[in-house]
């Protein structure tokens, strides 16, 4: 869950984190195992615009962080007529060629700037009309001591990973490091490897 894996490096950080969730939600249970606190949002829309400006209004916080365009807005009618701590939006966008890259709704006009983790994405911004002084690339952390090991450790891991697996020590084997969802095309790979081993005709070559 990436939420709980950015209030982990925060935490890690010393900064305090605090989970807005609807009560009783896989989301909520997950962040309470993980020692994350928890602010337990009502159900309905109503109790849960009152708790949202509550909790807005009762601490000194630096950012508040959005995950969807729904919570975003839930956040601006909770807080009408006050003040909003400063906001960060994530959303997750279709980076493909045309016209739509960011969900339906998001307030562009009212964004203050961009971050892309890719330049790709940075591109797919750009071609959606948003002007290159108004987005900045920052790409996706990665904790480099997690994977880095001398050989001899690398050796004893890499077999220790085969073993696991059932694999042989001369067995050719492809690995992926990445989100894996449709547009990663992973599926892909996995045909045309399975059509290379039957030996079929790849599509497009056939005389």
């Amino acid at each position: 869950m990436q939420t709980l894996a950015l209030a982990a490096g925060l935490a890690a950080k010393g900064h305090r984190q605090v989970i807005a969730a609807i009560a009783g939600s896989p989301g909520a249970q997950r962040a309470a195992l993980a020692g994350v606190e928890v602010l337990s949002l009502p159900p309905g829309i109503a109790g849960r615009l009152l708790a949202l400006r509550r909790a807005a209004a009762a601490g000194p916080w630096d950012t508040i962080h959005l995950h969807d365009v729904p919570s975003l807005k839930d956040l601006g009618r909770a807080c009408v007529g006050r003040a909003i701590p400063r906001r960060v939006l994530t959303v997750r966008g279709d980076v493909a060629y045309g016209d739509r890259v960011l969900p339906a709704g998001t307030p562009m006009r009212k964004v203050g700037h961009f971050v892309a983790v890719s330049e790709w994405v940075w591109s797919a911004l750009v071609r959606a009309g948003i002007e290159e002084e108004r987005i900045t690339v920052v790409h996706t952390a990665v904790d480099l001591a997690r994977f880095t090991r001398n050989p001899g450790q690398m050796q004893t891991l890499r077999g220790a990973a085969r073993v696991a697996m059932g694999l042989a020590e001369d067995e050719f084997v492809v690995g992926t490091v990445l989100h894996l969802t449709a547009a990663k095309g992973v599926e892909h790979l996995i045909e045309a490897v399975r059509k290379i081993r039957a030996k079929e005709t790849p599509p497009g070559d056939e005389r």
